[in-house]
């Protein structure tokens, strides 16, 4: 955008600022997974009484609707260019929420954008969980199990180190241990974390040197999603 064209807009949007009074406005965001997402603008008068409900903005060819005025484009334009939202999402950063706040310097001449956010961030929570068995549950796994994997969604899966049959008996202790796994990670909480747990977790047992059995229990190392929130 040309030097010229900005001028042409800051003096545009201060002529039609001044012209319906306005004294502050507000601008409600949120913005992550690489995109702005829901946005709310809200203009008050110089006495902080509500503008966006009680009056009309028109164009010389008519009305276009409350937010597509030239006065509420402007001004969402002016907030896009002095204030840097951070879209982009990594996986660890998920985005972040707040408000911007718009003045009118009547003696700078100037508009100032303050904005004070919220930003959200995904942590990995691990603990080891030890699961009490049976002495038949303990010896299954001894003998015939390599690691147990799993998480939210996701069926409880066995990886064994050798070929056996499974009869009934086997059967039934495979899905009553399965069920045992299932139960302890969905209703397993981590004691003082930082942020707000989700739902959704993983776990293993007896991988990458992790022990698989401890003191005649089966050692669940479980990684919780954590949601933690940071004033900007």
């Amino acid at each position: 955008m040309s030097e010229a064209k900005t001028v042409d807009k800051q003096t545009e949007l201060i002529t039609l600022w001044k012209k319906h009074n306005i004294g502050e406005v507000e601008f409600d965001f949120y913005c992550g997974g690489d995109s702005m997402g829901d946005t709310e603008l809200r203009i008050y008068d110089k006495k902080g009484q509500s503008l966006t409900e009680n009056f009309t903005f028109e164009r010389e060819n008519g009305s276009w609707g409350a937010y597509e005025e030239r006065i509420l484009t402007l001004i969402e334009d002016k907030i896009y260019d002095d204030v840097e939202f951070y879209v982009n999402s990594d996986g660890h950063y998920q985005g972040e929420s707040g408000i911007v706040e718009m003045t009118f310097d009547e003696e700078e001449n100037i508009f100032n954008c303050s904005k004070s956010s919220e930003s959200e961030w995904s942590e990995s929570e691990t603990n080891n969980i030890l699961l009490d068995l049976t002495k038949e549950e303990f010896e299954f796994i001894n003998n015939y199990v390599e690691s147990i994997v799993g998480g939210e969604g996701d069926w409880v899966s066995f990886n064994y180190k050798k070929d056996f049959i499974i009869d009934d008996k086997r059967q039934k202790l495979i899905d009553d241990l399965t069920k045992k796994i299932d139960d302890i990670t969905v209703n397993f909480e981590p004691d003082c974390i930082n942020g707000e747990l989700q739902d959704w977790f993983t776990f293993e047992c007896g991988i990458g040197g992790n022990e698989l059995l401890e003191d005649d229990k089966l050692v669940i190392e479980i990684n919780n999603q954590v949601t933690i929130f940071r004033e900007e």
